[in-house]
């Protein structure tokens, strides 16, 4: 007998972040309790919310909610209660989709359960992530408490999807007046240019460059000449006004950030197998550790 059947619902993921590290510095017994704690908690949350959990896998919570509006307001009371309760080893991420679901025996499964997972993926800490695709069906108020993030591609899907985070803190109140902001925001970001410079040459990606090679092979869009890098090292490209870098070598790429005004600015961060994303300036050192006076360093900068 076929149980499928289909509706419209929120597919909403909950995942408790840092729960490794506290097993590690309280042991199994102690850990286990304050992640099962933390699990209970969300699912109070949730029901309250007129939610539904599927199941708990883990760390993490599945629940499907009718109304997108719900599922955002559950997601902002469960990140205020880790705010409140001062935990500094425990975060939770939080990703949601609305779509037409697949059910069978009353458990969702199909594209908007993948969909929502992938939200939850691109989620930190103390985040919550959905998409334009869901923003729509929100309502005004709760749309004017998103910021913009940025556009990605989904595997298996035709057309990128936009991201946005759902500003629970309402403390931040210049977050909001961005958000209001978000469509004169990216017309603007398709008028900056990325620059690179290595070796005396300097090259400009705009959005409809595409992508460029970073890498020791010949066939690199830009050849560094270093050792430690990989033949195809990196491919880095320009979207939404930012700089979109993935390493696909074998020793990581270094990279720091100048001095501003940013959050990120003025930071070390070394990435392998990764994608980073800034909006300001720095240098990249390509399998080896970042040395000012190296002369294989690739500056970039967004104009």
């Amino acid at each position: 007998m076929n149980n499928a059947v289909t509706s419209e619902m929120t597919v909403f993921f909950a995942d408790v972040a840092g729960s490794v590290q506290l097993y590690d510095a309280i042991g199994d017994l102690r850990a286990h309790e304050k992640v099962v704690a933390c699990l209970n908690d969300m699912t109070e949350i949730v029901e309250r919310c007129d939610g539904r959990v599927i199941e708990i896998i883990g760390d993490e919570l599945m629940s499907v909610f009718t109304r997108p509006d719900s599922a955002f307001d559950a997601a902002c009371e469960i990140q205020r209660g880790f705010f409140k309760q001062g935990e500094s080893q425990l975060g939770v991420r939080i990703g949601f989709h609305f779509g037409v679901t697949a059910l069978k025996d009353e458990h969702p499964y199909g594209d908007t359960v993948n969909v929502a997972a992938r939200m939850v993926n691109r989620s930190k800490s103390g985040q919550i992530i959905t998409n334009n695709q869901t923003r729509e069906h929100l309502t005004k108020l709760n749309q004017a408490r998103m910021r913009y993030v940025d556009r990605v591609y989904i595997k298996g899907k035709k057309e990128p999807y936009d991201l946005h985070e759902v500003v629970w803190d309402e403390s931040e109140s210049t977050v909001v007046l961005e958000a209001r902001n978000t469509d004169y925001k990216n017309r603007r970001s398709s008028d900056l240019s990325l620059f690179l410079g290595y070796a005396g040459q300097e090259i400009r990606l705009t959005e409809a460059s595409g992508e460029l090679v970073l890498g020791r092979g010949p066939r690199s869009g830009l050849v560094v000449y270093s050792n430690a890098a990989s033949r195809l090292h990196g491919v880095m490209n320009c979207q939404n006004g930012k700089m979109v870098y993935k390493d696909q070598s074998t020793n990581g790429t270094y990279i720091r950030t100048l001095k501003g005004k940013r959050s990120a600015d003025g930071q070390d961060t070394f990435v392998h197998y990764e994608e980073w994303v800034s909006d300001g300036s720095g240098m990249l050192s390509l399998g080896e550790p970042l040395i000012d006076d190296n002369p294989n360093l690739v500056y970039f900068r967004i104009e």
